[in-house]
C-alpha cells in the first residue's frame, strides 16, 4: 500500500512538469500550423478573398501567445526594440482617428488590432529565443515552412495538370500558377521561403543531399511557373547573402549555405531554360517568370505609376498622411493626372511598403520604418555568425523584397511570421517589468481577441453569404433577408466598410431611395472604388441631376477601369432607347485608352 501511495505521489508531483511540456509542444505546434495551414486553405471569395486565411493565422497566433502566460519570474518578458515600430504606427493611427475628419474609423480599429497582435508576436519570438534558443526555434519554424512550401507546390502542380476542380485546390484561370494562395506573387514568395528553409536545414544536417535536392526539384520549377518576376530577385539575393554572411567565418554550415543557395539559383535558371526552349512542354496559357520579363522587359509601367501616385498623395498629405486604408480613394482622385495610360484597375495599395506608409500615414510612419528596420538589421549583422542567424536574415530578405514590390505584410499570414522572426532575432531588447500583472494583461488580450475573432467569423460568413445570394432561393425572401443582414452588420460589425461595399454592389440603379444610394456610394468609394460600383455611382449622380459631378465621376471611372468601360458603354447604348439619361451619358462617354500595341 505504501508503494502505491509513493507512486501516486510521484505522478502528482510530476504533473506540472508534464503539463508544462504538453503546453510547450502545443504552442510550438500552433506556430508550425500558423506557418503552413493559412497558406493552404483554398477558399477565396469576395468581399475579402483572404479572410479565412488571415483568420486562421490570427487564431493560431493567439494559441501560440499562451506561451507568454508561463512563469516569468526568473526571466522577465522583454520588448524587442523593433516592436516599437508597430507601437509608433499605433500612435499615428490614434492621431488620425482624432484629427482627420474623414478617417475610416473601422479600418483604423482593425489596423490597431493587427498591430497589437504583431507586437505580442514579436515579444513571443523574443521569449521563445530566450527559453529554447534561436537555433531550435529556427529548426521548428524552418521545418514547418518547408513542409508547407512542398504542399503549396503540390497545389500548383495540380493546377498545372488541369485537376484544380478538386475541393482542396483553388481553381486555376490561366497565366502564372497561383497555388492555394490564389495570387502569383504570394505563391512565389512562400515557395522561396521554403527554399530558404531547405538551405538552412541542409546546413544543419537536418536534410541529406538527396532529400534536399528532391525538395528543390519540386519547388524550383513551380516557382518559375508562378510567372512572378520576384523569383529572380530571390534567386540572386540568397547566394549573395550566404557569401557575405559565411564567406570569411568558420561557420560549420557555411559551405552548405553558399553551395545550396547557388544550387537554388542554378535550378531556377535550368527550369526556366527548359520551359522557354520547349524542352518541357507547357499548356498554351502558362506563363513563366522569365517569359514575363521577355514580354515586358525590366520596366514595369504600372508599378512605377503606383509609386508615382503614392508620392503625389504623400505630397498632398505629408504629416499624417491621407488616412489609413485610403490609398485607393486618393488614387482615383489623381487618376486623370496619369492619362493617357491604360490602367488595369484601381490598386488597393502602392505595392511598396515604405511609399504606402508615407502616402497613408505620413512622414512619421516612413521614418519609423527606416530607423527601426535599419537598427534591427545592423544589430543582427553584428551578432556572431550562425546558421540560424542566416535563416532569419534570408527569410526577412525574401519578405522585404516582396513587401517593396507588393503588399504581403498587409496579410496576417505573412505579418505573423515576420513579427516572430523580428522579435526572435532582436539584438536590442528592453525588460518589461510588469510583475504579476503580465499574465493578467496577456490573458485579457487573448480572451478579448478570441471573442473578436469568433464574432468576425460569424459576421463575415453572413456577409459573404449575403453578397453571393446564399441566404434564400426565393427572390422575394432573399431581398428581405439581404436587407436585414446588411442592416444588422452595419450596426455592430468591424466589417462596416465591406458592408457598405456590398450594399453598393447589390443596390439597383433606380431612382427609388436615391439619396440613400448616393450616401452609400460615397461611403463605399471612400473605402474601395471597385469596378462594380464606380459606373453605377456615376449614373446615380446623373439621375440626381448632379451633371458636373457625374461627368467627373464617369471620366475617373473610365480612366481607372478601361476594360470595364468598354462593356458599360455598350450596355448603356442598348438601354439608351428607354432611358434618356443613359443615352446622354453614352453619347458623351469619355474616350477609352486603347490597349498597348503588341
Amino acid at each position: 500500500m505504501d508503494k502505491r501511495l509513493v507512486a501516486v505521489s510521484r505522478i502528482i508531483r510530476g504533473m506540472p512538469i508534464r503539463l508544462a511540456m504538453a503546453h510547450r509542444y502545443a504552442c510550438l505546434g500552433a506556430i508550425a500550423l500558423m506557418l503552413t495551414l493559412p497558406f493552404l486553405l483554398p477558399h477565396h471569395n469576395n468581399p475579402i478573398p483572404t479572410f479565412f486565411q488571415e483568420w486562421a493565422a490570427a487564431i493560431l497566433g493567439l494559441a501560440a501567445l499562451t506561451w507568454l502566460l508561463r512563469d516569468g519570474e526568473k526571466t522577465p518578458l522583454e520588448l524587442p526594440e523593433v516592436a516599437l515600430l508597430p507601437v509608433g504606427l499605433l500612435l499615428l493611427a490614434v492621431l488620425q482617428g482624432v484629427f482627420q475628419a474623414d478617417a475610416l474609423t473601422d479600418r483604423l480599429l482593425m489596423f490597431a488590432l493587427y498591430l497589437i497582435w504583431a507586437i505580442l508576436l514579436a515579444v513571443l519570438g523574443r521569449r521563445l529565443a530566450q527559453d529554447i534558443g534561436l537555433p531550435r526555434l529556427a529548426d521548428v519554424m524552418a521545418t514547418a515552412v518547408l513542409v508547407g512550401a512542398l504542399l503549396e507546390a503540390l497545389t500548383g502542380a495540380v493546377q498545372l495538370a488541369g485537376l484544380a476542380r478538386l475541393p482542396w485546390v483553388f481553381p486555376h484561370f490561366g497565366g502564372g500558377l497561383r497555388g492555394n494562395l490564389a495570387q502569383t506573387n504570394n505563391f512565389a514568395d512562400y515557395l522561396w521561403l521554403g527554399v530558404v528553409s531547405l538551405v538552412y536545414l541542409r546546413s544543419r544536417n537536418w536534410l541529406g543531399n538527396v532529400s534536399a535536392a528532391g525538395a528543390l526539384l519540386i519547388i524550383a520549377p513551380l516557382a518559375v511557373l508562378s510567372a512572378s518576376r520576384s523569383v529572380w530577385f530571390y534567386g540572386v539575393a540568397l547566394p549573395v547573402l550566404a557569401i557575405l554572411w559565411a564567406g570569411r567565418s568558420a561557420l560549420p554550415g557555411g559551405a552548405a549555405l553558399r553551395r545550396w543557395s547557388l544550387l537554388a539559383l542554378a535550378a531556377t535558371l535550368l527550369f526556366q531554360g527548359a520551359f522557354s526552349s520547349g524542352l518541357v512542354p507547357l499548356p498554351d496559357s502558362t506563363v513563366t517568370a522569365g517569359g514575363r520579363i521577355a514580354d515586358a522587359g525590366s520596366y514595369d509601367p504600372v508599378r512605377f505609376t503606383l509609386w508615382r501616385t503614392a508620392f503625389l498623395i504623400f505630397s498632398d498629405n505629408p504629416w499624417l498622411g491621407a488616412g489609413f486604408g485610403q490609398y485607393t480613394r486618393h488614387f482615383l482622385e489623381h487618376v486623370l493626372d496619369l492619362m493617357p495610360r491604360r490602367l488595369p484597375g484601381l490598386p488597393e495599395n502602392a505595392h511598396n511598403m515604405l511609399l504606402n506608409l508615407l502616402a497613408e500615414m505620413g512622414i512619421g510612419a516612413g521614418l519609423l520604418l527606416v530607423v527601426f528596420a535599419a537598427r534591427w538589421l545592423l544589430g543582427v549583422w553584428r551578432q556572431p555568425r550562425t546558421e540560424a542567424g542566416w535563416w532569419v536574415l534570408a527569410m526577412v530578405l525574401v519578405l522585404a523584397i516582396h513587401a517593396n514590390l507588393e503588399y504581403p505584410l498587409w496579410y496576417a499570414f505573412f505579418l505573423g511570421p515576420a513579427a516572430l522572426l523580428a522579435g526572435a532575432a532582436s539584438p536590442r531588447n528592453r525588460p518589461l517589468r510588469l510583475g504579476p500583472r503580465a499574465p493578467l494583461a496577456i490573458g485579457a488580450f487573448l480572451v478579448l481577441g478570441s471573442l473578436a475573432l469568433v464574432t468576425l467569423y460569424q459576421d463575415y460568413s453572413l456577409l459573404e453569404d449575403t453578397l453571393h445570394g446564399r441566404l434564400a432561393r426565393n427572390p422575394a425572401e432573399a431581398r428581405s433577408r439581404t436587407a436585414a443582414a446588411l442592416q444588422q452588420l452595419a450596426g455592430e460589425s468591424l466589417l462596416r466598410p465591406y458592408v457598405d461595399l456590398t450594399a453598393a454592389n447589390l443596390m439597383d440603379e433606380s431612382a427609388e431611395g436615391l439619396g440613400v444610394k448616393l450616401e452609400t456610394c460615397e461611403r463605399a468609394q471612400r473605402f474601395s472604388a471597385s469596378r462594380e460600383i464606380v459606373f453605377k455611382c456615376a449614373y446615380l449622380l446623373a439621375l440626381a441631376g448632379q451633371d458636373d459631378a457625374a461627368s467627373l465621376a464617369l471620366r475617373r471611372a473610365v480612366a481607372a477601369y478601361p476594360d470595364r468601360a468598354e462593356l458599360i458603354v455598350a450596355q448603356w447604348r442598348r438601354r439608351g432607347a428607354d432611358e434618356p439619361i443613359l443615352a446622354r451619358l453614352a453619347a458623351n462617354f469619355p474616350p477609352i485608352v486603347p490597349p498597348p500595341a503588341r
